[in-house]
């Protein structure tokens, strides 16, 4: 809830290079209560499917004339649990057929296709396991409504970018080495 919390003074904080907030714009922050359940969606104005993080991003430059956070900083992971906690108990409202159809494909192929040493899939575990225990961790069903996510082991907040980006950048995963390193030396997360 730190981060809930963080997330709701970030609403109202004013930026100083634009002179405004996100409350400057959609006024109280319940009336975007169900937004985080819309995402990720197709943005006819970036020309393919973003997440919430993208949108505060996009909502940060193009209207606020603010600098757009950096990917898993504190403040964009603070405001997007802040719109996520919001949502809590809305119904997921994702669109993935018209513009958003072939994201949706290639994410459905990702998950499904088996690799590494052990030649599994995504779907291995948040199929077949969901529910169960992997190194601690209770294995989800796969589902991005549960991000951002605290991580015993990140001892931080991460999204689902640090999974995706763990899966490529040793680096980043030496940092965030919890559910996504155990699927790499499973070999499943890395191509």
């Amino acid at each position: 809830m730190l981060w809930v919390d963080s997330g709701r003074k970030l609403w109202s904080q004013v930026d100083p290079a634009g002179g405004k907030s996100c409350q400057s714009c959609h006024a109280q922050a319940r009336t975007l209560g169900v937004a985080a359940a819309h995402y990720p969606r197709y943005s006819p104005v970036a020309g393919h499917v973003i997440n919430l993080e993208q949108q505060i991003n996009r909502c940060r430059s193009d209207h606020m004339k603010a600098s757009p956070w950096a990917y898993e900083s504190e403040e964009l992971l603070a405001l997007t649990s802040f719109l996520s906690h919001l949502a809590r108990g809305s119904a997921i409202d994702v669109a993935i057929d018209g513009n958003a159809a072939g994201s949706f494909e290639r994410g459905r192929q990702f998950f499904y296709r088996r690799r590494g040493q052990l030649n599994i899939s995504c779907a291995n575990c948040h199929e077949q396991h969901a529910g169960g225990r992997l190194h601690g961790e209770t294995i989800s069903q796969g589902q991005i409504n549960g991000f951002p996510i605290y991580r015993q082991l990140w001892q931080t907040l991460g999204s689902t970018g640090a999974t995706r980006l763990c899966a490529r950048n040793p680096t980043l995963l030496a940092r965030r080495s919890t559910l996504t390193s155990n699927c790499m030396s499973a070999g499943a997360a890395g191509d």
